[in-house]
């Protein structure tokens, strides 16, 4: 399968995973969980695999790294940590196996670096040299979404990650993520993540520096 930042991967204790890095930086986050830590929380055995990453599951990510700082960290970490748990377990939607054409993996490409000619299906499809029904519909097959869909869960992601960061400016934040408007950001991260974006920003807001490693190692040990 190819992973990027819609896509994450429940696996079990002891099973292997190989994977192969692109040239540069590649950015992950890998969060462990003892099996009594998953049985409290979700109460089955976990579906291993490749899954969609949703709104609801990055923002509860946001969360339990802002819970790290907080002052309250034994429970800023944990009621996120099991939000995340639980919308990854209960929202399980396992991604289509099989092949995947060159030019489906070229799409996603496409759109994560904002190419221009993402912007829409006919110039996306003149781009890959296919025809707009051939990736239409090679896309959902090998990918699980449409692409309209895939488009809006990378833009609601990188508008959570600047909310987060603390973003004020909806309307910019709006013309840059190539949203209709602020009303339409707002719809679009509320549908995904469950929360309007003042909300999300509040949710998410840096506390303060990061803890040094002694206490946030006590903090993960109370948590897990």
């Amino acid at each position: 399968m190819l992973a990027d930042s819609t896509t994450g991967i429940i696996k079990s204790d002891g099973s292997v995973v190989s994977t192969a890095h692109p040239a540069g930086a590649d950015t992950f986050a890998h969060l462990g969980s003892s099996a009594s830590l998953w049985s409290a929380t979700v109460g089955d055995e976990p579906q291993v695999g490749a899954f969609h990453l949703d709104g609801r599951t990055e923002l509860a990510y946001l969360m339990m790294l802002r819970g790290a700082r907080a002052a309250d960290a034994g429970f800023g970490v944990a009621e996120p940590l099991v939000r995340l748990l639980t919308t990854a377990a209960h929202g399980w939607c396992p991604l289509p196996d099989g092949g995947t054409p060159p030019f489906v993996a070229q799409a996603r490409e496409a759109i994560l670096a904002d190419d221009p000619a993402a912007r829409s299906l006919l110039s996306l499809a003149a781009l890959l040299g296919v025809s707009p029904y051939q990736l239409s519909r090679r896309f959902s097959a090998c990918t699980g979404m449409s692409l309209t869909q895939y488009r809006n869960r990378v833009r609601v992601s990188r508008a959570l990650s600047r909310l987060a960061a603390g973003e004020r400016d909806l309307a910019g934040l709006a013309a840059d993520l190539g949203f209709a408007d602020q009303a339409h950001l707002t719809r679009a991260v509320k549908a995904a993540a469950g929360m309007a974006p003042g909300a999300v920003r509040t949710m998410t807001a840096d506390p303060g520096p990061w803890p040094d490693r002694d206490l946030a190692e006590r903090i993960i040990g109370v948590v897990c």
